[in-house]
């Protein structure tokens, strides 16, 4: 019996999802050593600065990592020729206000990485740049062996930019998909509430 409740949350878990999640950026281990050529050395907030002082009008960062304590690196590569945001020290609620902003004019997620304070809270970093020119970034981080960040938006997020390109027909067609979905939730609640009262081996 949990084994096939665990089959089913597994399977219905993007339906149910009604929050943001991050897809923060990863390495691949089998290209450590193409990495480290191009990443500054661990610093503390002063000395970053500094890089960035020095690097940030050719170069992008597409790339941060941080150590315990107050050290961190950033992985710069040429500047292709594009404007770009990079931010640290977000929290999470600030990370998606403004990934929603940058979505309003243009921009995409490029990178973003997740760390925890010395105090136990999680602080992110990101990188945007418009969305047409993206892929000037996200191919050299493919050759590095790092993957695009993303945000998946929330559900009624997903419904609204749905509805959005049915105009005029727009907003019947959302409040009857919020409508579905509020049935369908019901409907997997009643399953699970009956596979549960099933006598059955796990």
């Amino acid at each position: 019996m949990k084994t096939r409740l665990a089959l089913l949350f597994l399977a219905l878990a993007p339906l149910l999802s009604f929050a943001e999640a991050l897809i923060p950026s990863s390495v691949d281990p089998a290209q450590t050593a193409e990495r480290e050529k191009l990443f500054i050395p661990w610093s503390n907030p002063g000395q970053a600065d500094a890089y960035w002082n020095k690097l940030s009008s050719s170069n992008v960062p597409i790339y941060n990592e941080r150590e315990a304590g107050n050290l961190s690196r950033d992985l710069y590569i040429p500047n292709p020729g594009l404007g770009y945001w990079v931010l640290g020290g977000l929290s999470k609620k600030e990370l998606f206000r403004i990934h929603k902003e940058k979505l309003e004019i243009g921009d995409t997620l490029i990178s973003a990485t997740v760390y925890q304070n010395p105090s136990g809270n999680e602080v992110y970093w990101a990188l945007w740049a418009p969305a047409k020119r993206a892929h000037l970034l996200t191919e050299k981080m493919r050759e590095l062996g790092i993957t695009q960040a993303r945000i998946e938006p929330t559900l009624a997020d997903k419904v609204l930019t749905w509805s959005a390109s049915l105009k005029p027909l727009s907003p019947a067609i959302t409040w009857a998909s919020l409508v579905l979905n509020v049935i369908l939730l019901i409907l997997v609640l009643l399953l699970i509430i009956s596979l549960a009262r099933k006598p059955g081996a796990a």
